[in-house]
């Protein structure tokens, strides 16, 4: 499949649609993906490629001024490894003197059904960095990196209730490694009609 995007990224939330759409400078961020889905030994897998083109000025970190016309990519591959047990990998690189972080990438992997009374409920674990530019480290003093741990557990209610207890912790959140560690805990509740 192949799809695409566009933002208006002057859009103002309390005006119309088109109020800011086609004035002064256009800016629109977009987005194009292509992917596909396949089987792997009857298991199945999704993988995407991705590309923005961000036309917006950004500061740079390195010599001031402004940059525009940004691009990044970024890679998605999800597969089951078996029926209950699927793994995860994204990568994404951008411009890194007008971004806080030039790389990120992420892993991680779910396990449907480990309580044999609950066979549809699924845990989820995953890692995630963030890696900082170096004319972003030196303009702030920055750390090399930010990193968060992630767990969920996917509760099947009923056929159309599910609720998602997760938590994350943060380390150098912000990039700044004289931050404390974050520990942030969430409930999300899905409901299908």
């Amino acid at each position: 499949y192949v799809q695409a995007g566009a933002i208006d990224v002057q859009g103002i939330r309390s005006e119309t649609v088109l109020q800011t759409a086609f004035h002064g400078e256009d800016y629109f961020l977009s987005m194009y993906e292509a992917g596909f889905k396949t089987k792997i030994r009857g298991k199945e897998g999704n993988y995407r490629f991705t590309l923005f083109h961000d036309p917006t000025r950004l500061s740079r970190h390195d010599r001031g001024g402004t940059e525009n016309d940004n691009l990044a990519f970024g890679v998605s591959f999800d597969q089951m490894i078996t029926d209950k047990i699927g793994a995860f990998f994204r990568y994404g690189v951008t411009y890194g003197d007008v971004r806080t972080f030039g790389n990120t990438w992420s892993l991680g992997g779910t396990a449907k059904g480990l309580l044999p009374m609950r066979p549809k409920d699924v845990l989820g674990v995953g890692f995630c960095q963030g890696i900082t530019d170096g004319s972003y480290r030196d303009r702030y003093n920055a750390s090399s990196s930010e990193s968060i741990f992630e767990a969920y557990y996917k509760i099947q209610v009923t056929d159309w209730c599910w609720i998602y207890p997760d938590v994350e912790v943060v380390l150098n959140p912000g990039a700044n490694s004289h931050n404390d560690v974050s520990v942030v805990a969430g409930l999300r509740v899905k409901l299908e009609f």
